[in-house]
């Protein structure tokens, strides 16, 4: 049934007139050229802007302006992302919400911001839990943080699902990250930033490496700061009081966005090589690696979902060092530790193809 108009019929011979500001054209035409913004604004993460300030074209390596004279990984390998530098924005020194926030801002937001299932990347310094929600990670993939004095680089690539945070100090200064526009092995590469840009060098988002550089040419590396990919339900049941990343509202309607289509297939959206064998495990199966006493030995989710007590979780050692895991189910997630404080452990997470492109001599543990 259609619904009758209040509005005047036009006298025969009279002009109709489509749109009147006086009668609420003013509204359609502000809603048009909002929706028109918005849909350049998400389009500027995915395209280079023509004539944008920015170095890079989005195509070509050499147009970013990074010195690549002294790089230690396959030069050739090196590929644009099709957006400039910095155009997937880094974020520093974000606010921060508490549990009880995070509860009034979905209550407001309809649920809409994090529930239990949504994955975040958690961090302790000192006692001190925060996390960072992966619905805004996948769009900075930087966030340059301090936790009680103790500066931080936390990141996320979601081509490769691997999170990583380190100690952001380099040779004994502290300095802020961004995403330099350029991939490796479908993983991002980050640059340290500089004055006017100079002495600017890329750095491997999942090992903490300068790769090009005065730093590559120093040899520098990143410390690794423990960190876990889990449930924020069972995070904040293990640590109520966290902190959590807020999220910055000029980005609001990208956070609604995931990669859902990406991690459904096995299909990457950049080159990788080597990639696994091709009779091994799916590219993009989640892998927790250990790297200890020398040796570095990947596991599936699904071998230690197999293998783990509920209580007590699963003991095995990787060399010489114990390590001990613990499996959550709602969402998939693994932690792991070593229980002999003598002994240095380093835990990664990542896609399976991620992690054997960079270290293709790790044992897989089935």
């Amino acid at each position: 049934m259609n619904e009758q108009s209040n509005s005047p019929e036009p006298s025969p011979g009279e002009p109709v007139r489509m749109l009147e500001f006086s009668s609420g054209g003013w509204a359609i035409l502000l809603a048009v050229i909002l929706c028109a913004g918005a849909a350049v604004w998400h389009l500027r993460f995915e395209f280079p802007t023509p004539g944008s300030l920015k170095p890079g074209d989005g195509r070509h390596v050499e147009t970013y302006g990074f010195d690549l004279a002294i790089c230690t990984i396959p030069r050739e390998q090196l590929v644009a992302a099709g957006m400039p530098k910095d155009g997937v924005p880094a974020l520093s020194h974000p606010p921060v919400l508490s549990v009880a926030d995070v509860e009034n801002l979905n209550e407001r937001q309809r649920g809409q911001y994090l529930v239990p299932s949504d994955r975040v990347i958690g961090v302790v310094i000192s006692g001190q839990a925060r996390a960072y929600p992966l619905r805004v990670m996948n769009w900075h993939e930087v966030i340059n943080d301090t936790i009680l004095e103790t500066p931080l680089l936390v990141t996320y690539s979601p081509f490769c699902d691997s999170p990583a945070v380190y100690r952001r100090v380099v040779n004994g200064e502290t300095v802020e990250f961004g995403v330099s526009g350029l991939m490796f092995n479908s993983n991002p590469l980050l640059f340290d930033r500089r004055a006017n840009g100079a002495g600017e060098s890329l750095w491997s988002q999942l090992l903490g490496e300068a790769v090009a550089g005065p730093a590559a040419a120093a040899g520098w590396k990143l410390e690794r700061i423990p960190c876990y990919l889990m449930g924020y339900g069972d995070w904040v049941n293990e640590h109520p009081g966290t902190t959590v990343l807020a999220p910055d509202p000029r980005y609001k309607d990208l956070y609604k966005k995931n990669f859902g289509n990406y991690f459904g297939s096995d299909v990457l959206r950049f080159p990788v090589s080597p990639l696994p064998p091709a009779p091994d495990l799916p590219k993009k199966t989640p892998v927790i690696v250990i790297r200890a006493g020398g040796e570095s030995r990947a596991f599936t989710y699904d071998a230690i979902r197999g293998r783990v007590d509920t209580k007590a979780g699963w003991a095995t050692a990787v060399g010489d060092t114990p390590v001990t895991f613990r499996y959550y189910p709602h969402p998939p997630a693994v932690i792991a530790a070593s229980n002999d404080s003598s002994k240095s452990v380093e835990v990664i997470y990542a896609f399976w193809f991620a992690w054997y492109a960079l270290q293709p001599d790790t044992e897989l543990a089935r």
